[in-house]
C-alpha cells in the first residue's frame, strides 16, 4: 500500500472521504502532484445555504442540472383562471405534480423537492409562475 506524505508548513489534520458511498476505499493516482482541497463542503445542511430567487433566470420545461451538491427547489403558481399547476421531474422521475381547476377565485399550487448532486431536473408550470426559489 502506498503512503500519503503531507510536507511543508502544514498543520492540523486531513480527512479523506470516499466519493462513492458504497465503499470505504479511496484511490489516489500513482503520480506525484498536488491534491487540491475544497475550501468548503457544500450540500443541504452542511454549508449555511441560503434561498435564491431564480424566477427571472429559469424557464418552464427546460432541463437543468444540479451542481456537484444537492439543492432544494421550491416552485409555485398563482392563477385567477382555471387549470394551473406544477409538474417536476428529477432524473426522469416525477417528484411533484400539483394541479387545480376552478373559476371565479384565485388559487395557488406550490411544492418543493430535493435534487441530488449532478441530477437533471425539469419544472413545468401551467398557468402563471408565482415563484421559483432554490436553496444552495
Amino acid at each position: 500500500m502506498s503512503s500519503i506524505v503531507i510536507a511543508g508548513a502544514s498543520s492540523g489534520s486531513a480527512t479523506l472521504v470516499p466519493t462513492d458511498a458504497t465503499t470505504t476505499t479511496i484511490t489516489l493516482p500513482n503520480t506525484t502532484g498536488t491534491l487540491a482541497l475544497a475550501s468548503s463542503v457544500k450540500g443541504l445542511g452542511l454549508s449555511g445555504e441560503t434561498w435564491h430567487d431564480v424566477s427571472g433566470t429559469k424557464t418552464s420545461g427546460t432541463t437543468y442540472t444540479a451542481p456537484a451538491y444537492p439543492i432544494m427547489v421550491s416552485v409555485g403558481t398563482i392563477q385567477t383562471n382555471p387549470y394551473h399547476g406544477v409538474l417536476a421531474t428529477v432524473a426522469g422521475v416525477t417528484v411533484l405534480n400539483t394541479f387545480a381547476g376552478s373559476n371565479n377565485y384565485t388559487s395557488t399550487q406550490n411544492g418543493s423537492f430535493i435534487v441530488p448532486a449532478g441530477a437533471s431536473y425539469v419544472v413545468t408550470i401551467t398557468g402563471t409562475l408565482g415563484f421559483w426559489a432554490e436553496l444552495y
